[in-house]
């Protein structure tokens, strides 16, 4: 689903709908040409937040619904990847060019992952 249509919060009321029609799953994306994204500007987007605004989007919308969502857009590592799960309580991330260009993305990741946690452990003892 798209997350603004035009505004966060007809995305959300969208979202809501959605997930009262009994809807599983949200995937929070915007598909438009280049052009028009660089264009667009949410008016209520962060300019702090960490990622880009159509991440923002599914991170907005999970806020409001208790179905999974799935938030995408420039996530290429697995800190950024955890980010999101972690701190920004969206359920999937969907990454899409990242695992072209490295078809063994997901294998670095886990092992990246694991050594994020064990230098993690180490630090507190």
């Amino acid at each position: 689903m798209s997350g603004n249509d035009p505004e966060v919060e007809d995305g959300i009321e969208m979202a809501k709908f959605l997930e009262q029609m009994g809807l599983d799953l949200l995937h929070v994306s915007n598909g438009v040409p280049k052009e028009v994204k660089q264009a667009v500007k949410i008016s209520n987007y962060p300019s702090d937040f960490p990622f880009h605004w159509i991440t923002f989007l599914g991170t907005e919308i999970k806020k409001a619904v208790s179905i999974p969502v799935i938030a995408v857009y420039g996530i290429k590592t697995e800190k950024q990847a955890s980010r999101l799960l972690e701190e920004f309580d969206v359920d999937f991330v969907a990454v899409g060019r990242a695992m072209i260009f490295y078809p063994n993305w997901m294998k670095k990741c886990r092992k990246d992952f694991e050594k994020r946690m064990r230098q993690k452990k180490n630090e507190n003892g």
